[in-house]
Parts: structure tokens; sequence; C-alpha cells
């Protein structure tokens, strides 16, 4: 993987030239995950394995885009086209693909963003009717999460808790859309007796929604600290705990999944998923039967891929680019 501000210095890694996926180039497709730090852009197949990528920091539309093309461009130039593209991106963005609005960005808070319509962008660098599908970041993370689990759930809900927090749900193996896309990060929970700020959030659009209560960013600005400097012991872990195990119980009583998968850069501390599942089991009381909360509250199985091969996984059913 490389690092790229919003520049790329046109090499790419040959050491996949000779193998097998090469061989089956005319079916590689393109894959970006647009994120509120980053961008991770890949040449992958549709069924998740990863040929080539880079990350660029996320910047306004017009550089972001200028290195995203330049990573796509220089691969063409020494590979040959990529069939399809598939975008998993930060929202709210508009996924109704017969809406003449389809892949536009809207209320973010990424204020540089709002008005960005993706397909038109990607058309105008492709070409017109260059096969595109775009999804939220954490639907695309569903799909992959799901093939990455040996029970294939039909029911499955995905949280990441980073930057900000974000959700995708599938219900009876389809992904659920509706008016626009779930917006798990903006659910509202209950107010903590714990909370050191009353009234405390880092949402501009809510007062008490689970981003503002419990996303790295209000960590940060609650305690004047990042997550990663937090030690275990900090009272801010158990605060974090029952802001997401009231999320996660209000989830399981709205859709019923078979597990809910926790994943983002705030989930990798080690302490923090067991302080869930005890919160959780004081919360929810006895009134659902639920498998054991080790399988039912689950750790990602692909920690920061999910994204990127769920956007991959977007193109099935694509018809190749002319």
């Amino acid at each position: 993987m490389r690092w790229w501000p919003v520049k790329w210095n046109g090499n790419f890694s040959n050491w996949f030239i000779d193998g097998e996926i090469m061989k089956r180039k005319h079916e590689l497709v393109g894959a970006i995950e647009a994120g509120g730090t980053k961008w991770v852009c890949a040449v992958g197949t549709r069924d998740g394995e990863i040929v080539e990528e880079c990350v660029v920091a996320t910047g306004g539309p017009r550089d972001t885009m200028a290195a995203v093309f330049a990573f796509f461009s220089g691969w063409q130039r020494q590979h040959g086209a990529i069939a399809a593209m598939g975008v998993g991106t930060f929202g709210p963005v508009v996924v109704d693909r017969d809406s003449e609005r389809y892949g536009t960005i809207l209320n973010s808070p990424k204020k540089a963003w709002r008005g960005f319509n993706f397909i038109a962008a990607l058309e105008g660098h492709f070409g017109p009717g260059f096969p595109v599908a775009l999804d939220t970041d954490v639907n695309a993370a569903v799909l992959a999460e799901r093939a990455a689990l040996p029970q294939k759930p039909a029911n499955l809900v995905y949280l990441t808790v980073g930057t900000g927090i974000g959700g995708g749900a599938m219900v009876d193996g389809r992904i659920v859309h509706g008016w626009m896309h779930p917006e798990i990060g903006h659910l509202l929970v209950p107010e903590s007796a714990r909370e050191p700020r009353p009234g405390f959030s880092s949402c501009e659009f809510h007062r008490s929604c689970i981003e503002g209560k419990a996303s790295g960013t209000a960590m940060w600005q609650r305690w004047g600290r990042k997550a990663e400097e937090l030690p275990d012991g900090h009272e801010g872990w158990q605060l974090e705990g029952e802001y997401l195990a009231s999320l996660a119980v209000s989830l399981t009583a709205a859709f019923s999944p078979d597990c809910l998968v926790f994943g983002g850069g705030v989930m990798r501390r080690e302490v923090l998923l067991p302080l869930i599942r005890e919160h959780f089991s004081c919360l929810a009381g006895s009134y659902w039967d639920l498998p054991p909360l080790g399988d039912y509250l689950r750790g990602t199985a692909l920690q920061d891929r999910a994204g990127l091969r769920g956007a991959l996984a977007l193109t099935a059913g694509l018809s190749r680019a002319h």
C-alpha cells in the first residue's frame, strides 16, 4: 500500500504481472473507499482480491479526484482498461440508481463535498456510460464482512466506530435502503449518567446521537486526548462501552440481526468490545433470546479491509465497460 497526499509518482509494483490474476485482467475492476480522512483506491477482482492499491489523503474534491484519477490512469496505461468501478463513500449520499442525483453527496459535515456527484466525475474521466456501482462505505463493508463469516448470515449489522460512526444493515441477504440509506450514526441514544459534560455532543446536527456521543471525534473533544491516547483504565472507555451497548440494544430491537459486527479505528482498543458486551447484558435485560454475546457482538473479521473489498463486490452484475 502507498500513501499519496494528493500527488502520485506514477510507479506501480509488478510482482503480480505474470500471476493468475493478470491472466484474467479483462475481469479486473476498480474500487474506491472514500473516507473522511483518507481514500483508498484499488484495482482487483469482483470477489475481493486486491491487485494494486494506493491511499490518498482526503482533501477538497478537485485535488482528491486528481490523485484518484492519476492512480487509475497510470494503471490503465501500463496494464489495460478496468471493466467497472465500485464506490463506497461517506454520506449522506443518494444511492437510488434511478435518481437523477444518484451519487450526489448531500448535507455532509465535509462541507466542501456537498453537491459533489461521483457518477458525473467518474463518467467525465472514464467516459459516458462507464459502469459504476455506488453505496455508502458501511453498506459496502456489510457485503465484505458477510462474505468473511463462515455462517454467511442473512441478517447482519455492521458498525464502524472511528472519526465518525456509521452503520449498514443487511436483511434477508439484501442491503437495506429506503428513501436514502440508514444513518445509524445519527440514531439518538439516552445520555449516560456517567457523562462528565451533560448535553455534550460533537455532532453539529443532533444533541444526543451516537456519533455525537461516542465517535473518535467525540472522545477527543470530551477528554482532550485522542482515543488511542487514553489508557485502558480511563473512565472514557466505560462511557464508550455504555453508549455503544445502548446503540446495539436499539439495533437488536429494530433489525433482529443474526449478529452485530464492530469495526473502525476506535474498536482496535481490545478493552472496548468486552465492555460493550458487559453493558449490553445489563441494558438488554433478559428480554431477547440471543446467541452467546461473544458470537452476537463480534469484532470485524477484515479490520480496515472491509470497505475496500466491499467496494469491489459492489461491481458484481455490472456490465463490462466498452
